[in-house]
């Protein structure tokens, strides 16, 4: 049989989840004094690679619900 405080902390665990999780001005604050780290680069240039030129793709155009089916 589970104790009391352990039947409490189960029923209040999604309660404690958002309450630990949710943004409050402290937090906000304390991560605009601590600074975030910069994002990596959205893409990465390789500039001394080869460039391999693709052929235009050919359409065989078929119909959406060949599409769907396939």
């Amino acid at each position: 049989m589970a104790h009391s405080k352990d039947v409490e902390k189960e029923s209040n665990i999604g309660e404690r989840f958002h309450h630990d999780t949710s943004l409050t001005w402290l937090s906000v604050i304390r991560d605009l004094f601590r600074g975030r780290s910069k994002k990596p680069p959205q893409y990465k240039n390789y500039p001394d690679s080869k460039i391999i030129k693709l052929p235009n793709p050919v359409y065989q155009g078929i119909s959406l619900e060949e599409a769907i089916v396939k």
